[in-house]
């Protein structure tokens, strides 16, 4: 379903509160509708209604592949995705406008974060306890990640000689 939508200093974003909004977000950005929309997290997100629990329906990353890139930002605004499902990523391209910020996942069974970042993630914290998630926040770095904590599964698989990684700590993982 279409989320609402405010401005938030002059910019125009799409305010996710449930599964179906992440969906048609992810389906707009999939479909090279518009790749480079905004999104911030208005609540908590729980794809099950038992917060210990994981979906079994996978999650197409936002920007799945490298002709549909996700080149806008998207603010989690301090809240948190739950019981999340992929095969993969959650955001799977993204271009050098693409910012990841103030994000975190729960009982979320994902390989990573972002595939392929060309952007910036920042303010972020991995804390996702319990769940399977093996590369970090970025499986691929060529852009930035900054003021990121990482309490279980590292910060970035492969950082290229273009990516940066500063201020960030990891707890878990290498």
């Amino acid at each position: 379903s279409k989320p609402s939508s405010k401005e938030i200093d002059g910019v125009e974003y799409y305010v996710i509160t449930s599964p179906s909004e992440l969906a048609w977000f992810a389906y707009q950005v999939n479909n090279k509708s518009a790749s480079k929309i905004n999104a911030v997290l208005g609540n908590d997100i729980h794809f099950m209604d038992d917060d210990s629990t994981t979906s079994t329906v996978p999650w197409t990353a936002i920007g799945f592949a490298d002709s549909t890139v996700f080149d806008g930002v998207f603010d989690g605004a301090g809240y948190k995705i739950y019981g999340l499902y992929s095969k993969g990523a959650i955001f799977g391209y993204t271009g050098s406008n693409f910012v990841l910020r103030n994000f975190s996942i729960k009982k979320s069974d994902v390989i990573t974060w972002v595939a392929f970042n060309y952007g910036t993630i920042e303010n972020s914290t991995e804390e996702n306890d319990g769940a399977r998630q093996i590369s970090g926040l970025v499986y691929s770095n060529y852009g930035i990640i900054r003021n990121c904590v990482s309490k279980n599964f590292g910060i970035s698989f492969y950082n290229t000689a273009d990516g940066l990684i500063e201020n960030c700590l990891s707890q878990g993982y290498a």
